[in-house]
């Protein structure tokens, strides 16, 4: 793709769907070792502002000019990226502020839907293989053994609980503040708090482990495990969107001042406090 990808008139010139193209031939291609990536999803094509994508074993030169511009673009990521086991892309950002959820939906939705893939952001790509293993080991063409199967659903059912205990801090602490987003006061200790789940949010793939724990149960009768994937799906599955939502509405969270620390904070229905407070 390297070679290819000129330079930004020359893509500009070309159009989106040469980009998508070139971005279908790179994700067939050797992610033995991460490649280089970066995306724009606000790319002046001319007539109209589109997502773009490129993927390489190295940047080409000169969009160098255009990453170092863009990089506190809030359109614009540029990192490393790797394919997980359902041929997804994990992406490590490493300059760039479009991270936000809505920013990376139009990438999957304009760009990457029509490769027949999705992206993700993860905190390592090392982690992130690490944590692969068990649902790649668990594929549906795997065959190594006679028991494969039981092997397979014993595998989701750690994985999924594994899941389950990552997200369950990130649920506990912010669905409640971030339910009703319009009448929640954003403090410096929420909007840490906010950054933290994104982080998790980002590395898991929920959509992924449950097809393929879905894959896996469609083959199996009378394993003994079944009951108890059949419950972490279940689980799983009524987390989603409330993790979804939390996503959503952390991209409203904006930064303001804590009203504790303003000029005129609000009175304390304990005296005692309030005494203090005017001390």
């Amino acid at each position: 793709m390297k070679a290819k990808f000129k330079s930004p008139d020359f893509l500009k010139e070309k159009g989106q769907d040469f980009n998508i193209k070139l971005l279908k031939q790179a994700v067939k291609g050797d992610f033995s070792a991460p490649l280089k990536f970066f995306y724009d999803t606000e790319f002046d094509f001319g007539e109209e502002k589109a997502p773009l994508m490129y993927i390489g074993a190295g940047v080409p030169s000169p969009w160098k000019a255009y990453i170092k511009e863009q990089k506190k673009s809030a359109s614009f990521v540029a990192g490393q990226c790797t394919l997980d086991p359902e041929g997804n892309l994990q992406l490590l950002a490493e300059i760039g502020k479009g991270q936000k959820p809505a920013v990376l939906k139009a990438l999957n939705k304009t760009i990457l839907k029509k490769c027949k893939l999705q992206a993700y952001f993860v905190d390592s790509i090392e982690q992130a293989a690490a944590a692969g293993a068990a649902v790649a080991a668990a594929s549906p063409e795997t065959t190594i053994e006679d028991n494969s199967l039981a092997l397979r659903l014993a595998a989701l059912i750690e994985n999924g609980q594994e899941l389950i205990k990552t997200i369950n801090p990130v649920i506990a602490e912010l669905e409640q503040p971030l339910q009703d987003i319009r009448s929640t006061v954003i403090t410096d200790a929420l909007i840490q708090t906010v950054q933290s789940g994104l982080k998790v949010i980002n590395t898991v793939n929920l959509t992924a482990y449950l097809a393929n724990a879905q894959a896996a149960l469609a083959e199996a009768q009378e394993e003994a495990e079944v009951q108890e994937l059949n419950k972490v799906v279940a689980e799983i599955k009524a987390k989603q969107p409330i993790l979804t939502q939390i996503a959503a509405n952390s991209a409203k969270v904006d930064k303001v001042k804590d009203p504790m620390d303003s000029d005129f904070a609000p009175i304390s229905d304990d005296p005692f406090r309030t005494f203090l407070g005017l001390l």
